[in-house]
């Protein structure tokens, strides 16, 4: 039995992932100097830009702040001439506050005797910087002298260069823009996605490779470790759509510190075994162990695994609350904490911050009971979090809640009211979260007979285009599943075939249908003004009880600001 055995049936004997804690504070991440290997210029050739891992440095030294590359350098006694920019086919940085980007560009010079005429030397410089952008551009340099006739160069497949270049200065929310295209690159920065202090015994060389494909705002990142005998832990994080979903077969349900998971295993030639979850919104994670059935890691393995996965540098947020807490009548440990997608602010008590979860809580089974906390406010902004506490126990696998509730409102006072400050969420890495006053967003002046407000805030905020925000509200008629529900922003996504148009409050309107639906569906839409669509649609249910357009069109008319 291996240590990395061991520890793991200690941890899941003992009374939750807390056992892991004295691990945890003798281990300091290090940084790892990571080898781009021949696989990852295959993934090249097939079809990925590949990054190769954390910060191998370039022989000749750029200058912070060049405006150009010089026309000459001298390598290994050689003096080479520059030739041309080389695209740069990706970039990453450890993180913002940092001052190093890691490229991925040109050639490596594959002989000690430095590069030759069909073998270019490739060298990063960082050409202008301002306060929004970073230029960089890697040029080839060649030795002047061409071959001898008939000697040409032949394609000997060299892996790409991993160049380092000194910014200067932190990195920041700048943009990184390849001055061989012209085009802005997909930066990973690494301290945006999860990572881990402790692996398994025998498991080493991360690679990773990552960026953000048409039609997805965000990049994702996957990391490999390779273990003993070939066996492989991956863990892919990013957008719901960038984590791949092959055919699976679901085996079970796990609590991923705080947060319910499911337990996949997916086809192929080898036993594979998959943990999935949301770490937030809009942040799916998928960690496999793949191998031979006798080289995977056990359930109880992965999920001890992913208890360890943290942001670097983030803070353990279970420090930032009560260890325990006493709930109808148990006692309950924190586990970790819990993004929340928007903080809302209620016109009736200007002090309170609300939030709403997606999970429901519980006192017992997977899910966890949540608690809204301030953490620390200060002129410039204010941070809270959602605290997850659990009845302690070993690692929950393969069950459910014994009591299942609606996912709850959350609500906190403030000591004065959040203004202008910023909202940070403490479970989602000290993310700035975004804010929704119900004030500036339109609300239903008087409702049809039968419908009601379901009280609290009946926002549900999501991000919208451009990050924007998009906020829908539902209120129910009295008869099964009869709504009436308005959508504003950027990204609406209600909506359906158009039928006919009307004006509506001064704008040209469309009413559409969607009669395909089990339920049918009458909606009427217009640009209230730029970058805010809304779309009022009225569902039948299952009495099939749609409004007719006389009554949209009143509705829509007497929609004003919500005040209380």
């Amino acid at each position: 039995m291996n240590q990395w055995t061991a520890l793991l049936e200690r941890h899941a004997a003992a009374a939750g992932p807390r056992s892991f804690e004295g691990v945890l504070r003798r281990v300091r991440r290090r940084r790892q100097r990571q080898v781009l290997g021949a696989a990852v210029g295959v993934l090249l050739v097939v079809g990925g830009a590949a990054l190769a891992a954390a910060r191998p440095t370039s022989t000749a030294r750029p200058q912070p702040g060049a405006t150009s590359a010089p026309d000459t350098i001298v390598v290994n006694g050689k003096t080479l001439h520059r030739d041309k920019l080389t695209p740069i086919l990706s970039v990453s940085a450890p993180s913002r506050d940092d001052h190093l980007l890691v490229l991925v560009a040109g050639y490596r010079d594959p002989y000690p005797s430095g590069p030759t005429y069909c073998d270019p030397w490739t060298v990063p410089y960082v050409l202008r910087q301002t306060a929004t952008t970073v230029v960089v551009g890697a040029y080839d340099y060649l030795v002047p002298r061409p071959p001898p006739p008939g000697g040409g160069c032949f394609g000997t497949g060299h892996s790409p260069a991993t160049l380092t270049v000194d910014l200067g200065t932190a990195l920041g929310g700048r943009r990184v823009v390849d001055e061989s295209s012209g085009a802005e690159t997909t930066t990973i920065v690494e301290s945006d996605f999860l990572t881990t202090a402790r692996l398994p015994d025998g498991y080493g060389d991360r690679r990773f490779f990552g960026g953000r494909n048409p039609g997805f705002s965000e990049p994702y990142l996957s990391q490999t470790w390779t273990g003993p005998g070939g066996a492989e832990l991956n863990l892919v994080e990013g957008p719901p759509a960038e984590v791949i979903h092959v055919h699976v077969q679901h085996v079970g349900t796990a609590q991923v510190r705080g947060r319910f998971g499911q337990l996949v295993r997916t086809a192929g030639g080898t036993a594979n075994r998959c943990l999935r979850w949301d770490e937030g919104p809009g942040d799916a994670v998928e960690l496999c162990t793949r191998g031979y059935s006798q080289q995977l890691l056990t359930v109880e393995g992965l999920v001890a695994f992913a208890d360890l996965l943290r942001r670097p540098g983030a803070a353990d947020v279970r420090q930032q609350a009560p260890a325990s807490i006493q709930v109808q009548g148990r006692t309950l440990e924190v586990q970790g904490g819990a993004a929340f997608a928007v903080g809302y602010l209620d016109p009736a008590q200007p002090q309170d911050i609300v939030v709403h979860l997606t999970t429901p809580g519980s006192v017992g089974g997977c899910f966890t009971w949540p608690v809204l906390r301030v953490v620390s406010q200060s002129p410039d902004q204010v941070a809270i979090g959602v605290f997850e506490y659990q009845v302690a126990k070993p690692v929950c696998v393969d069950a459910m809640p014994d009591t299942r509730e609606d996912a709850p409102y959350l609500r906190v006072a403030l000591a004065e009211p959040l203004g202008r400050r910023r909202l940070i969420d403490v479970g989602a890495g000290g993310l700035e979260a975004l804010v929704i006053d119900p004030t500036q967003w339109l609300t239903a002046g008087r409702l049809p007979a039968g419908y009601s407000d379901r009280g609290q805030i009946p926002f549900r905020g999501e991000r919208g285009g451009g990050g924007s925000a998009l906020v829908t509200q539902t209120w129910a008629g009295s008869h099964g599943l009869v709504q009436l529900v308005l959508q504003q922003g950027q990204a609406t996504a209600l909506g359906g075939d158009p039928v006919s148009h009307v004006t509506v409050r001064g704008h040209v309107g469309t009413y559409s249908s969607a009669p395909g639906r089990t339920f049918p569906v009458r909606c009427l839409s217009w640009l209230e003004r730029a970058n805010d669509r809304v779309v009022l649609c009225s569902n039948g249910g299952d009495l099939k009880r749609t409004l007719p357009d006389a009554e949209l069109l009143s509705i829509a008319e007497g929609l004003r600001p919500r005040t209380t």
